[in-house]
């Protein structure tokens, strides 16, 4: 079930073999690991919904399993009831992530040459000066 997500599968349910206990948990930290790809802070209300948790202690279990193996790594904010991501683990792309790749990493470029650019005017500007300072 690469890639996907507990409400991938809870939509499909019918059509997949049921998963146990231990399998559900992961498959809800794959769904966290996701979700915090994307977002730096996550509510609980979110996550609640999504993840199909009616308790604020059962999802605080959740995000604790999945910063303690290693899938994530955040904060959790009581009092705000929201999760401030770090950092995550990779989840392996899927065919529909690869124009997004490749249009942030042209664009990366473009700002690259960009810097580089800029950096070479301002180097002229020093020069042209650096030789006005001389003749006087």
């Amino acid at each position: 079930y690469q890639r996907r997500v507990h409400g991938d599968y809870k939509a499909q349910s019918q059509l997949l073999p049921a998963l146990g206990d231990a399998e559900l948990h992961k498959l809800k930290e794959l769904s966290v690991v996701s979700m915090a790809s994307e977002h730096r802070v996550l509510p609980y209300t979110l996550l609640l919904q999504s993840l199909d948790i009616t308790d604020v202690r059962q999802l605080e279990d959740l995000l604790i399993d999945t910063i303690t193996h290693g899938l994530l790594k955040a904060k959790l904010d009581q009092k705000s009831r929201t999760v401030e991501v770090l950092d995550t683990i990779g989840r392996d792309c899927q065919a529909q992530d690869i124009d997004n790749m490749l249009s942030t990493l042209l664009k990366w470029i473009e700002d690259s040459q960009n810097v580089i650019n800029t950096l070479g005017e301002i180097e002229i500007t020093a020069k042209k000066k650096k030789k006005k300072k001389k003749k006087k």
